[in-house]
């Protein structure tokens, strides 16, 4: 894993992975109804040095990026049946959110160029 992490750092991070310190950690950890002590977060993974903060799209993709593990096999089997059980209507969407974005950057470059040539 830490080799993983290490070569995809870039990826991983632009997909919501994060270093995390100790002290936020423990923090946001002891927001419940247990303060936790070291030796408990440290039972979780969690180092002095702080830790890496993964968000569900970057666990997803570690998924896709490990081979031989059982726990990677079906990250990818669940990310699977979600799309193949997916609506046509929920797959479309995204596609369409798309659309519309790259048509009002188009707008917004067409704008600039009028502007450009009415102030020449």
């Amino acid at each position: 894993m830490k080799q993983l992490v290490k070569r995809n750092s870039v990826e991983l991070e632009s997909n919501g992975m994060k270093m995390t310190a100790y002290l936020e950690i423990k923090a946001d950890m002891d927001k419940g109804y247990k303060m936790y002590t070291l030796n408990e977060l440290g039972e979780y993974g969690v180092s002095r040095r702080g830790s890496y903060i993964f968000t569900k799209r970057a666990i997803l993709l570690v998924g896709f990026m490990l081979r031989d593990s059982k726990i990677a096999q079906e990250v990818r089997n669940q990310a699977l049946n979600i799309i193949e059980n997916s609506s046509d209507e929920h797959k479309t969407f995204e596609i369409t959110k798309e659309k519309e974005l790259l048509m009002a950057i188009m707008f917004a470059s067409n704008e600039i160029d009028t502007c450009s040539l009415n102030s020449a």
